[in-house]
């Protein structure tokens, strides 16, 4: 499932384009579009969304305090800002948005966007886990991160703990590229990460754990890899 959340205190053009997205998502799986056009100031944190659609000239706030907030926190999805004011393109860039829809030129753009969705492999953002008899899809960037124990993997996500029977190393091959080792026992996904070094890694929010001295180099490439490649 795809989860999409508009942001907009044009209520007529938020409905329209809840409409529109939902069209374009369905492509590629069942989608839900959740619409906020009012009470922004309220937003203290959004929850397990794919795509989060801004608009940045709000009654009472910006989408640009709410994108930086959003950014402060656990949120790991797409930002798309959608804006009647071309002006702001330049100043959302520091957000790392994943798009920037004028609504001046709303066709225009939302092809644009459209053709940018064919490049994401929406089939490797979600994983499926298996103990026992009990299977369970759940997205990839839910994942904080994994830790083996006893031959069980041990999932830890923003929405509990959920258990996997398979070998570390098999898990990290399922995975992509927001993931990596840091110890024989533990992987952790790039987007939870606050600083680390050749010692140490420390999560955002609290969590430390060891660097293995033989993962720091391959960690450090592949976090860098995320920064330019998965970072949006």
């Amino acid at each position: 499932m795809i989860k999409l959340f508009i942001i907009d205190d044009d209520a007529k053009f938020a409905h329209a384009f809840q409409k529109r997205l939902t069209d374009i998502f369905s492509a590629y799986d069942t989608v839900t579009c959740d619409v906020l056009t009012g009470d922004f100031d309220t937003i203290k944190q959004i929850g397990d969304y794919d795509f989060v659609f801004l608009d940045i000239d709000l009654a009472e706030t910006t989408g640009l305090a709410i994108a930086k907030h959003l950014r402060s926190t656990s949120f790991v999805g797409r930002i798309v800002f959608v804006s009647a004011h071309d002006n702001f393109v330049h100043q959302s860039l520091a957000l790392n948005p994943y798009y920037f829809i004028r609504k001046g030129s709303l066709n225009a753009d939302v092809t644009t966007f459209r053709d940018m969705l064919k490049d994401l492999d929406f089939t490797r953002e979600r994983i499926t886990l298996t103990s026992g008899k009990v299977s369970q899809v759940i997205p990839m960037k839910s994942i904080i991160y994994i830790e083996s124990l006893r031959h069980v993997l041990y999932v830890h996500t923003t929405e509990g703990v959920f258990k996997d029977t398979r070998p570390l190393q098999a898990m990290l091959e399922e995975l992509n590229g927001s993931f990596a080792q840091i110890h024989k026992s533990f992987i952790v996904n790039h987007a939870y990460v606050e600083r680390y070094n050749k010692t140490y890694l420390i999560l955002k929010g609290g969590g430390k754990f060891t660097m293995g001295r033989i993962y720091y180099a391959a960690y450090d490439l592949s976090y860098k890899e995320y920064m330019l490649e998965w970072s949006y």
